[in-house]
């Protein structure tokens, strides 16, 4: 069975192999992704084991507030809110890429949420990637 890390380096990886065939809905998704399991296991390797209703994962929207609060306490606020600010520009992405088949996604839109998860996951200080 994979781990969170194996899973948010597939979805990375998927994200931007899509990005490279004009599948920007579907880049922006595994984008999200990306980020979503990336925080799941820096949580779980932080000790956090229990996210609420016996999950053995946290809710898309409790992962954010937790990103913020305890994987970037040591960081300057300057750089937390950075990351706050581009981990929720990518679920925004994602929201709209699966939830909104009437707007269209853009080369632009699934660069940027390739950039902002990129730059998300770095500074989680994944050493394994």
């Amino acid at each position: 069975m994979p781990s969170w890390n194996e899973l948010s380096k597939d979805s990375l990886s998927a994200a931007q192999e899509l990005l490279q065939k004009n599948r920007y809905r579907s880049c922006v998704s595994r984008a999200y992704y990306a980020v979503y399991a990336a925080v799941t296991w820096r949580l779980l390797l932080k000790g956090h084991d229990q996210f609420g209703d016996n999950r053995a994962n946290p809710s898309h929207e409790i992962a954010l507030t937790m990103l913020q609060h305890n994987l970037l306490s040591q960081s300057s606020p300057a750089v937390s809110k950075k990351v706050t600010h581009a981990a929720r520009n990518v679920r925004r992405g994602r929201l709209i890429a699966d939830y909104e088949p009437g707007l269209t996604i853009e080369l632009r839109d699934a660069r940027d949420s390739l950039r902002d998860a990129c730059f998300v996951i770095n500074q989680l200080g994944e050493t394994t990637w």
